[in-house]
Formats: structure tokens, C-alpha cells, sequence
């Protein structure tokens, strides 16, 4: 309980006093020495640190921790090289602030996960071994074949999953990932004013919306046997078709603030604001 808090107290001290050096130093080397006894206390060794999901979100902190320490060391490096007759170069040094600022975060939003967790101490029935761990992790290039639906328990909707539905649902995840990939090519030629045509990128996002709408539920409509309003009953499908319709509207106002038709300085911010925010979230 007491690194616990003194963990806590750490956290908040160092968000807190970033303008004070010694402050945020000493908060920085408790936050360590208190997170340190804590993962000694609740992860019993390297199988509990990479076989539990309590271990891996211990892991996760520590990367996210070394990253904003980096940033936080050339901040400080960069604001050095100025004197007080010289001004800071203000652009270059708020991106390196705002996305340490962001790090600073997403290890929040890390933290409050593992609240959701059983300590890895307690988890040893459901541990994965090593090798599971090693086979998952290991890169491998993705498959882009999917069962058929008449291979899929669609007419069960509380049937057990098997191995065609774990395989619809990474086919899915890969070719999503394409369109991610395009996406991404496609900002970088625009930014790069390679070709301008490609602002239009974020209308990859309608294609991806429409994937998403058939493949998300193969039981519903229009793949499976469910009408569209009837399985607009069940959670899961709902869920799904308003995602669906959050990345339509993603989507097209991205779209407007790429081709100027909101002029805002704001509005360039918003989407990948949101995609940061998502992405903490996810952990």
C-alpha cells in the first residue's frame, strides 16, 4: 500500500512539476524505485512478466517510461543550448513538449488499466507459456485467405468460437491493416508535395467503413441470415455499425480540413488528437 501510494504521489508530482528540475527528478527516480518494488511485489518472475496480461502492461509502462524519459532528456538539452539573449526556436520544442506530453498520458492511461487487472502473482492457471508468447509475437507475413460463411456458425449466435471464426477475424484485422498502410503512404506523398492529388487520402477511411460493414458481423446482414434492423438488436452488432459510422464521419471531416473546406487552424488537430486518445484507450 505504501509504494502504492508513494508511486501515485510520484506521478502526480512529476506531471506537476515539469517547469522545477529537481522536483521532477526526484519524483522521476521515485516513480522508479516505487514501481520497481511493486512489479517485484505482483509479477513472480519472467513467465508471470510476458505470459499474463498484467505482465504485459508492466512491460508496456516501462517502454512508454524509457521513451519519455529520451524525450524529456533532449527537451532539456535542446532549452540548454539557448541563453537568455537567444530565443527559444518555440516550434521545434513544443512538438518535442506535446508529444511528451502525450507519452506522459498514454502511461496514465496504462496505469489505469492494470486497475482492471488480477496481479500476475495470482493469474497461474491461465498463464501462456513462452513459446505461445514467442509464436504470437513472431513476424510473419499475413494471410489474406478467409473460410467461407457457410464455414461459420452464423445460425448460432451464442455458439463457442472455432477456429474459422479466430481466422474471419484476422483476415479481417489484415486487410484493415492495408488500409491503414495506404492511408499512411498516401499523407506522406501529400506532405511531402509529391503529389497533391493525395490529400485525399482520408477518403481510404469510406473503404474501409464499407469492409468493415460486411465483415464485422458474418452472421448479420448482408452476409448472414439476420435482417439488418433485427440484428440492429444485438449489442455486438450495434456496436460495430456505430464504429462504422464514427469512421464515415472521421472519414469525411478529415477530408474537409485536407481540402481546406474548414479553414480553422484548429481543425488539423482534431483528428489526430482523437487517434492518440484512441489509441491510449485501447490499452
Amino acid at each position: 500500500m505504501t509504494l502504492d501510494a508513494l508511486h501515485q504521489l510520484a506521478a502526480a508530482v512529476w506531471v506537476g512539476g515539469l517547469a522545477h528540475l529537481p522536483l521532477a527528478l526526484g519524483a522521476v527516480a521515485m516513480l522508479i524505485v516505487a514501481g520497481t518494488g511493486l512489479t517485484l511485489g505482483y509479477v513472480d518472475g519472467i513467465h508471470a512478466l510476458l505470459g499474463t496480461a498484467y505482465g504485459v502492461m508492466v512491460l508496456t509502462k516501462i517502454v512508454l517510461l524509457v521513451g519519455l524519459l529520451a524525450l524529456g532528456a533532449v527537451n532539456f538539452v535542446a532549452v540548454r543550448r539557448f541563453s537568455a539573449a537567444r530565443p527559444v526556436s518555440a516550434p521545434p520544442l513544443r512538438r518535442f513538449v506535446e508529444v511528451e506530453l502525450g507519452l506522459g498520458m498514454t502511461v496514465l492511461f496504462a496505469a489505469a488499466s492494470l486497475t482492471s487487472l488480477p496481479p500476475a502473482i495470482d493469474v497461474v492457471a491461465d498463464r501462456a507459456t513462452l513459446g505461445e508468447v514467442a509464436t504470437r509475437f513472431t513476424p510473419r507475413v499475413p494471410a489474406f485467405t478467409s473460410p467461407t460463411i457457410d464455414q461459420l456458425p452464423v445460425d448460432d449466435p451464442n455458439a463457442p468460437r472455432t477456429d474459422a471464426d479466430r481466422a474471419w477475424s484476422e483476415y479481417n484485422h489484415h486487410v484493415s491493416g492495408l488500409f491503414v498502410l495506404l492511408m499512411g503512404s498516401l499523407a506522406v506523398l501529400h506532405v511531402s508535395g509529391i503529389a497533391r492529388w493525395a490529400r485525399h487520402w482520408p477518403l481510404v477511411l469510406l473503404g474501409l467503413a464499407a469492409f468493415m460493414l460486411v465483415r464485422n458481423d458474418p452472421g448479420a446482414w448482408p452476409l448472414g441470415p439476420q435482417g439488418f434492423w433485427a440484428s440492429m438488436a444485438e449489442a455486438t452488432v450495434l456496436q460495430h455499425r456505430a464504429f462504422v459510422l464514427l469512421v464515415v464521419l472521421f472519414g469525411l471531416f478529415e477530408w474537409m480540413v485536407r481540402t481546406h473546406r474548414l479553414r480553422s487552424p484548429r481543425w488539423p488537430l482534431v483528428f489526430p488528437l482523437l487517434c492518440a486518445v484512441g489509441g491510449g484507450l485501447l490499452l
